[in-house]
């Protein structure tokens, strides 16, 4: 088995006997701020659109999903990235 480790600057394979020898150098701080960068999908565009076409009334999640034909929880989580 092995495992993949990105670090800030390079990315490692490790067979599973190697684990005890990983770098712990730039390893916890890319863990640690795993939220300070969100990326846009492309759906959040379409979801920022078609909410700006409602006008300053904001319906329901679940009727924002069936115009676009998305799942809700898909219109939620681009509505999350988008704030």
């Amino acid at each position: 088995m092995k495992l993949i480790v990105a670090t800030h600057s390079t990315i490692s394979a490790y067979e599973t006997s190697q684990f005890q020898n990983l770098p712990t150098e730039g390893f916890n701080s890319l863990f640690a701020n795993i939220n300070s960068h969100v990326y846009l999908k492309p759906q959040d565009v379409m979801v920022a659109l078609k909410l700006c076409s409602y006008g300053k009334q904001r319906p329901a999640i679940s009727v924002v999903a069936a115009d676009l034909g998305l799942s809700a929880s898909e219109v939620h989580g681009a509505n999350k990235r988008l704030r």
